[in-house]
Protein backbone atom coordinates (compact mmCIF):
# COMPACT_ATOMS: atom_id res chain seq x y z
CA UNK A 1 0.00 0.00 0.00
CA UNK A 2 2.96 2.42 1.00
CA UNK A 3 4.73 1.86 -2.25
CA UNK A 4 1.34 2.40 -4.14
CA UNK A 5 0.99 5.63 -2.61
CA UNK A 6 4.73 6.70 -3.02
CA UNK A 7 5.23 5.90 -6.53
CA UNK A 8 1.70 7.80 -7.44
CA UNK A 9 3.00 11.10 -5.57
CA UNK A 10 6.49 10.65 -7.50
CA UNK A 11 4.25 10.08 -10.69
CA UNK A 12 2.20 13.19 -9.76
CA UNK A 13 5.23 15.18 -8.65
CA UNK A 14 6.86 14.45 -11.76
CA UNK A 15 3.90 15.14 -14.07
CA UNK A 16 2.94 18.40 -12.61
CA UNK A 17 6.66 19.74 -12.09
CA UNK A 18 7.25 19.25 -15.88
CA UNK A 19 4.16 20.75 -17.03
CA UNK A 20 5.05 23.77 -14.95
CA UNK A 21 8.40 23.56 -15.53
CA UNK A 22 7.47 24.14 -19.54
CA UNK A 23 5.14 27.23 -18.36
CA UNK A 24 7.82 28.78 -16.33
CA UNK A 25 10.46 28.35 -19.47
CA UNK A 26 8.04 29.88 -21.53
CA UNK A 27 7.30 32.97 -19.14
CA UNK A 28 10.81 33.24 -19.18
CA UNK A 29 11.16 32.89 -23.02
CA UNK A 30 8.20 35.20 -23.56
CA UNK A 31 10.33 38.25 -20.78
CA UNK A 32 13.63 39.47 -21.40
CA UNK A 33 16.02 36.91 -19.64
CA UNK A 34 18.31 38.47 -17.31
CA UNK A 35 21.44 36.59 -15.37
CA UNK A 36 18.84 36.81 -11.69
CA UNK A 37 16.34 34.93 -13.37
CA UNK A 38 18.15 32.49 -15.08
CA UNK A 39 19.78 31.89 -10.90
CA UNK A 40 16.38 32.07 -10.17
CA UNK A 41 15.22 29.41 -12.47
CA UNK A 42 19.01 26.73 -11.96
CA UNK A 43 18.16 27.05 -7.81
CA UNK A 44 14.83 26.50 -8.11
CA UNK A 45 15.75 23.39 -10.22
CA UNK A 46 18.36 22.25 -7.91
CA UNK A 47 16.33 22.53 -4.89
CA UNK A 48 13.63 20.34 -6.81
CA UNK A 49 16.37 17.76 -7.04
CA UNK A 50 17.71 17.69 -3.72
CA UNK A 51 14.35 17.56 -2.36
CA UNK A 52 13.66 14.30 -4.69
CA UNK A 53 16.81 12.57 -3.59
CA UNK A 54 15.64 13.69 0.52
CA UNK A 55 12.54 11.99 -0.13
CA UNK A 56 13.63 8.89 -1.84
CA UNK A 57 15.88 8.70 1.34
CA UNK A 58 13.38 9.29 3.79
CA UNK A 59 11.47 6.29 1.59
CA UNK A 60 14.34 3.80 1.90
CA UNK A 61 14.87 5.26 5.70
CA UNK A 62 10.86 4.25 7.23
CA UNK A 63 10.20 0.99 4.70
CA UNK A 64 11.93 -2.04 4.62
CA UNK A 65 13.40 -1.39 0.95
CA UNK A 66 17.24 -1.62 0.81
CA UNK A 67 19.62 0.78 -0.57
CA UNK A 68 20.36 -1.74 -2.67
CA UNK A 69 16.91 -2.08 -4.44
CA UNK A 70 17.07 1.28 -5.44
CA UNK A 71 20.31 1.18 -6.95
CA UNK A 72 23.20 1.62 -4.19
CA UNK A 73 25.50 -1.01 -4.44
CA UNK A 74 29.37 -0.89 -3.40
CA UNK A 75 31.55 -0.97 -5.88
CA UNK A 76 32.37 -4.87 -7.01
CA UNK A 77 35.20 -5.82 -9.72
CA UNK A 78 33.66 -9.43 -9.77
CA UNK A 79 32.00 -8.81 -12.71
CA UNK A 80 34.24 -8.48 -16.00
CA UNK A 81 37.74 -7.36 -14.83
CA UNK A 82 38.65 -5.58 -17.95
CA UNK A 83 35.89 -4.10 -17.98
CA UNK A 84 35.98 -2.58 -14.84
CA UNK A 85 39.67 -1.93 -15.46
CA UNK A 86 39.18 0.09 -18.54
CA UNK A 87 36.24 2.29 -16.46
CA UNK A 88 38.70 3.11 -13.99
CA UNK A 89 41.46 4.15 -15.89
CA UNK A 90 39.30 6.48 -18.20
CA UNK A 91 37.21 7.73 -15.06
CA UNK A 92 41.25 8.53 -12.93
CA UNK A 93 42.09 10.24 -16.77
CA UNK A 94 39.10 12.29 -16.24
CA UNK A 95 39.35 13.09 -12.79
CA UNK A 96 43.42 14.29 -13.57
CA UNK A 97 41.90 16.06 -16.64
CA UNK A 98 39.51 17.71 -14.44
CA UNK A 99 42.16 18.68 -11.43
CA UNK A 100 44.33 19.50 -14.01
CA UNK A 101 41.80 22.63 -15.68
CA UNK A 102 40.50 23.84 -12.36
CA UNK A 103 44.52 23.53 -10.84
CA UNK A 104 45.58 25.76 -14.45
CA UNK A 105 42.64 28.39 -13.85
CA UNK A 106 43.26 28.88 -10.21
CA UNK A 107 47.47 29.68 -10.74
CA UNK A 108 47.43 30.70 -15.03
CA UNK A 109 46.27 34.25 -15.34
CA UNK A 110 46.94 33.58 -18.93
CA UNK A 111 44.87 30.66 -18.69
CA UNK A 112 42.23 32.54 -17.28
CA UNK A 113 42.07 35.12 -20.27
CA UNK A 114 42.59 32.78 -23.01
CA UNK A 115 39.49 30.57 -20.99
CA UNK A 116 37.78 34.38 -20.96
CA UNK A 117 38.17 34.87 -24.80
CA UNK A 118 36.61 31.81 -25.81
CA UNK A 119 33.23 32.03 -23.04
CA UNK A 120 33.03 35.94 -25.09
CA UNK A 121 33.37 34.67 -28.24
CA UNK A 122 30.59 32.04 -27.61
CA UNK A 123 28.86 34.29 -25.68
CA UNK A 124 28.58 36.89 -29.22
CA UNK A 125 28.04 34.14 -31.63
CA UNK A 126 25.04 32.31 -29.92
CA UNK A 127 21.94 34.50 -29.45
CA UNK A 128 19.98 33.10 -26.11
Amino acid sequence: MLYGITLTLIVAFFTFGAIAGVKQIKRMLESEMTEASRIQHYAMITFTMWLTVIALFALVMLSDIDFANVGFTWLSFDMNPVLTAIVLVVAFLWLCFCFYRIIAFLVSTRHRKRRNEILMQKANGNDY
